[in-house]
């Protein structure tokens, strides 16, 4: 489920108030339904938000007169990992979005496991809304943000937590598109690794992987196991650091592995010299970790689409929007293939 249409309306409306399109007054609301090919209710909706929030004043004759004094502002923390700090530079767009929109954009970086604790502390700020980022979001942070009615929303789902507010990229597209060329070479048995701190995500995932087999006729076993607690890149010093998975139980492997993130750097030592296939994404797995005869892809997201309408989704909470939380998946992902798949006997002859 997308942001609704009337916080849409809403959000344009603001942004244009702000901008100057619209000085003292609104233009007639049935003008503005066919502006936004919207029904009249829906625009009633939008504009009730604003006048909520006391930007917008009724007068005479159904008309809003706009009192600029009421222009929302505050705090909005960009929340990322620690190690992720360093990088900043690449939310530039979303912090210049931010204050194009009238707030003041503010990074935290926390770490990986936080006690219920150090929420409440990390949230004592004045922050009037917060983003989290690279799977930070967690239920402690949910629990002390709701107590204190502060809006939020994150990038990435967080499984068994109905009412958080998300916009995340549909990786299973993409996941699906390699399990499609894996089927027509020949390969029936075909494992995925995947790795994420987000607690019950790799549940959630492999409700998905499974119906992506079952489409494709394949039967789920022990050689689909998830990898779930695997190092992220960067955090091995070297190659004899790397502590691999055990083979799957039974000695049934599969003919292929997809190895989604970095939980690639454990799954190619585990399958090495064993003639399995290995995809691996060269989004997250470092270069000189990649076998000659790993089949390479890439996923290359729309990050800036994805990261634009989660700060449009936060703003139109700002504004009082709600109701039904909001979780939209965007299509925004592309899969780029570096080296062909070889047909299955030929892997087998390897």
């Amino acid at each position: 489920m997308g942001i609704p249409k009337y916080s849409q309306i809403a959000v344009e409306l603001l942004r244009r108030i702000r901008s100057g399109v619209y000085q003292d007054k609104l233009p007639p609301m049935r003008e503005l339904a066919c502006e936004f090919d919207s029904a009249m209710q829906t625009v009633f909706n939008a504009v009730q938000l604003l006048v909520r929030k006391e930007l917008l004043v009724p007068c005479g004759s159904g008309g809003m007169n706009i009192d600029r004094s009421k222009l929302p502002c505050g705090l909005i923390a960009i929340v990322m990992h620690n190690a992720m700090l360093p990088r900043v530079a690449a939310f530039e767009p979303l912090a210049q979005a931010i204050s194009d929109d009238g707030f003041l954009p503010v990074y935290l970086g926390v770490l990986r496991k936080q006690s219920l604790y150090t929420a409440k502390k990390l949230f004592q700020a004045d922050i009037s809304g917060v983003m989290f980022f690279y799977s930070t979001i967690n239920p402690e942070y949910c629990e002390v943000l709701d107590s204190q009615k502060i809006p939020y929303v994150s990038a990435n789902i967080l499984h068994g937590v109905q009412h958080v507010n998300f916009v995340e990229s549909n990786t299973f597209d993409a996941i699906e598109d390699l399990v499609k060329m894996l089927h027509v070479k020949g390969y029936r048995r075909i494992a995925i690794n995947i790795n994420s701190p987000l607690e019950g995500y790799i549940r959630y995932f492999n409700t998905r992987w499974r119906k992506i087999l079952k489409k494709y006729n394949m039967i789920y076993s022990s050689y689909n196991s998830l990898c779930e607690a695997s190092p992220l890149q960067g955090e091995c010093e070297s190659w004899d650091d790397i502590v691999a998975e055990p083979l799957p139980d039974k000695g049934v492997l599969p003919e292929a592995v997809i190895n989604w993130n970095s939980s690639g750097i454990r799954c190619i030592k585990q399958y090495q010299g064993t003639g399995v296939l290995q995809l691996l994404n060269t989004h997250t797995v470092r270069e000189e970790y990649i076998p000659k005869d790993a089949v390479r892809f890439k996923t290359i997201a729309d990050i800036k689409q994805q990261w634009q309408e989660l700060w449009n989704l936060l703003l139109s909470m700002l504004m009082g929007g709600g109701g039904k939380a909001v979780h939209h998946f965007l299509d925004n992902i592309n899969l780029c293939m570096y080296d062909k798949i070889p047909n299955i006997k030929e892997q087998v002859k390897k």
